[in-house]
């Protein structure tokens, strides 16, 4: 078994009912908001504050499989530890230790420039060089974000190298997209939906898209991998709040969590844990210790799926 079938009746009897309005916190957010800024961050927490005790300022840890609930009883997040099995968590790992797919630290493109996500202070030195990949079969240039404009493929996936690496973590991809399909029945309809948008665009207008497709094997539209990459408080403005990311990480270290602020929670975040969550909804950073990490990041941008006029989720 490669992912481990953790039952949907042992997740549910841990229910912890966060107590925030997951739809007004939503329409409290700008459209591009990045979580960074401290003063806003702290107006939505004293307006959207999570029910979760804590102790002093130390947030909940949560160290068993469980799900955490907005107001109303809609799913806010789900952590699953330990659901990568072991087999596939020893076969992934030397795909992620290739050091050909991985960028110097000097080559890392950000998203806007002097982002936190291109410097150097949040890679760590280790066994698996740092850096960060996208790989995205169909992208919008930055500015060029509107159907007018017809989308590329990634600089990551446009080389052999990268083509062969989507290949080959095929395997992992696939079950994920699978635990999605149980997680958030819509919003895999949605991404299987512009999957087949895509690939029939592509096969009349792209041969380079239709080759970063061949092997494509998941729902979602864009792929990173981030090894050994701390990340500060933050939100992903370029999803929606009602879509979930999934995160999965694999490698050799300990003492790492996931901290999840807007919740109240923090999450043990040891190898082969998987988390779904809004990216754009909860604000999230990653603090680890030492160790060898890798973290596969499945997500989504809205403005693939309004180019293909993909359903709504």
């Amino acid at each position: 078994m490669f992912f481990r079938c953790v039952s949907l009746s042992t997740i549910f009897r841990i229910k912890v009912p966060s107590g925030v309005n997951l739809i007004r916190l939503s329409e409290g957010l700008s459209a591009m908001e990045s979580g960074t800024d401290l003063k806003q961050e702290a107006c939505l927490l004293e307006s959207h504050p999570p029910a979760i005790s804590s102790i002093g300022d130390v947030p909940t840890i949560l160290l068993e499989p469980s799900i955490i609930l907005g107001e109303g009883d809609s799913i806010a997040l789900w952590y699953l530890p330990g659901a990568l099995a072991k087999p596939i968590q020893v076969w992934a790992m030397p795909l992620l230790h290739a050091e050909c797919y991985l960028p110097s630290q000097n080559h890392i493109v950000s998203i806007t420039n002097q982002s936190w996500r291109n410097s150097e202070q949040y890679f760590r030195q280790g066994g698996t060089p740092s850096g960060c990949l996208k790989f995205l079969p169909a992208r919008h240039m930055q500015g060029h974000s509107t159907w007018k404009h017809t989308p590329s493929v990634s600089a990551g996936l446009s080389t052999s190298e990268g083509k062969d690496w989507a290949k080959n973590i095929c395997l992992p991809s696939a079950l994920l997209s699978g635990a999605l399909s149980i997680m958030h029945p819509p919003l895999y309809a949605a991404g299987l939906q512009v999957r087949e948008k895509l690939d029939a665009w592509s096969r009349e207008n792209s041969p380079a898209m239709q080759d970063a497709l061949e092997h494509w094997s998941t729902v979602y539209t864009n792929l990173s991998m981030m090894s050994n990459q701390q990340t500060p408080l933050h939100r992903d403005p370029q999803s929606r709040s009602n879509w979930y990311d999934l995160l999965a990480t694999v490698g050799k270290y300990d003492n790492c969590f996931l901290h999840i602020p807007t919740l109240g929670v923090q999450l043990e975040y040891r190898p082969g844990t998987v988390v779904a969550f809004s990216r754009r909804l909860l604000r999230h950073g990653v603090i680890e210790e030492g160790g060898d990490r890798c973290c596969l990041a499945y997500y989504m941008w809205d403005n693939i799926h309004n180019w293909l006029g993909g359903a709504k989720a």
